[in-house]
């Protein structure tokens, strides 16, 4: 029985029956089977930028040599993970103890080429562009995403350590995905947004112990935007430092690591933020960008303090004790971003499109710098090719160079020892003054890089 229509084939049945020798039989939409429709998936803004971004690390990341502290990342990550963490937690790097584990499994799967050590800080930093691009889309649309996506790819620095087998990537990511937790936790009255906030800022302590600098300006962020929040805030940011605790501990008893790191200086509130946009022009340029836009307000209130915070109370503590690195103001990258596509919020297509070309233009010389074979500041790569020219010689190490290079030797033909007792030796040695050896004669000296290479002979 048939509600409301005449039964049979002329009363639009919804069915369309074939020649009965067949028997075959095409449903239309009435019929009581439908064909499958399968979900049509469309990328966001944020989506796109971070796929954009992973394409764009990938580009000559084999490039660069490994450096001094990449070399220190492979060592560690192949030895076995209780030795590991019994040496840098009781003795050397506490603070890094969780990448190192982090890279140790990944080896065991990926391998250990300069590719596979250096994918997982690309995705790292691929998953950064996303968050960032995802929070100025919530607060501004898409165009603005795009902007924040756009700003993250060009920065210099942001490539050289999505490049680098080291943790800083870990750190930026975690550092991006705080602030848009932060962001959706002050614009929805929803808890999971502050229990994300406190999970990212604990993966921020345990990957890099000084990008949590960027709280402070996290908290100036909840003052301007919804201070109703404050009680929130401090109970997410609490949890959290109560959780990364055992390691701010730890990395203070090891503090003689790192104090080997000159005093701050007056220019350097300017002139370090090189390492991130790769000039002074650029750093002036951004500048000027923010101080003439009249873009999203309640962006900017969120771009403005995480991007200052890092690189102004590292330069403030960094005046007093040895703490002050450049490539330590990474966390602000996030903040920058955001904060340049809040200035350009509601500027014109056309205006926008010229700027990014302006900058685009200026990024382009360091942007294939940071691809060079000694971009990583040593080039160990060219070095190996070197001394195995001799592997009849002995060979000597700075106290820094020996697991770098050690790496590199492995792929050639032959080595040099470090207990040959031949007339002739290597000694390598990262920048400095240069080692000499009792006994013997220098016969030539060559540097790659920040890398120095010298050859004698009794």
């Amino acid at each position: 029985m048939v509600l409301g229509r005449t039964a049979g084939p002329m009363a639009g049945d919804g069915c369309r029956y074939a020649s009965p020798m067949t028997g075959d039989r095409e449903h239309t939409a009435g019929s009581l089977h439908p064909p499958v429709s399968w979900p049509h998936i469309r990328p966001g803004i944020p989506a796109l930028c971070g796929l954009a971004a992973l394409a764009v690390f990938l580009v000559g990341i084999g490039g660069p040599s490994l450096w001094i502290d990449e070399g220190h990342t492979w060592q560690y990550a192949h030895e076995p993970l209780g030795t590991m963490l019994s040496t840098v937690i009781g003795s050397t790097n506490a603070v890094e103890a969780a990448y190192y584990a982090v890279l140790h499994f990944w080896i065991d799967v990926a391998g250990d080429s300069e590719l596979a050590l250096r994918l997982p800080s690309a995705l790292a930093m691929a998953i950064a562009v996303w968050a960032a691009s995802k929070t100025a889309g919530d607060g501004a649309g898409p165009s603005t995403a795009a902007i924040v996506g756009f700003v993250l790819i060009a920065l210099p620095g942001v490539t050289r350590y999505a490049q680098e087998a080291r943790p800083y990537a870990f750190a930026v990511a975690a550092v991006a995905v705080s602030t848009f937790m932060l962001f959706r936790a002050l614009t929805r009255n929803e808890r999971r947004w502050w229990v994300g906030y406190a999970s990212a800022l604990v993966v921020v302590g345990y990957f890099h112990l000084l990008s949590l600098l960027v709280v402070p300006g996290q908290l100036m962020a909840v003052l301007l935007i919804d201070r109703g929040r404050l009680r929130s805030f401090a109970a997410a940011a609490g949890a959290a430092f109560m959780a990364v605790l055992p390691v701010a501990v730890l990395g203070y008893a090891q503090r003689g690591q790192i104090g080997w790191i000159p005093l701050a200086q007056l220019d350097y509130l300017w002139t370090q933020a090189s390492v991130l946009t790769g000039s002074l022009a650029v750093t002036g340029g951004l500048a000027v960008v923010v101080v003439c836009g009249r873009g999203n307000r309640r962006l900017m209130a969120l771009g403005l303090p995480t991007a200052l915070a890092a690189p102004v109370l590292l330069w403030a503590f960094g005046l007093f004790t040895p703490l002050y690195l450049a490539r330590y103001l990474l966390g602000a990258a996030p903040g920058v971003a955001i904060l340049m596509a809040a200035a350009l919020a509601g500027v014109g297509r056309g205006r926008v499109l010229l700027l990014g070309a302006i900058l685009l233009a200026l990024v382009w010389p360091q942007q294939v710098a940071v691809r060079g074979p000694a971009a990583h500041n040593q080039d160990y790569r060219a070095a190996a090719a070197l001394v195995a020219t001799d592997c009849t010689a002995r060979i000597a190490y700075d106290g820094m160079s020996k697991d770098a290079m050690l790496y590199y030797l492995q792929g050639q033909t032959c080595a040099p020892s470090e207990t040959a007792a031949g007339g002739h030796l290597w000694v390598v040695q990262a920048e400095g003054s240069h080692l000499t050896e009792s006994g013997y004669t220098l016969v030539g000296t060559t540097t790659f890089g920040q890398a120095i290479v010298t050859y004698w002979t009794k």
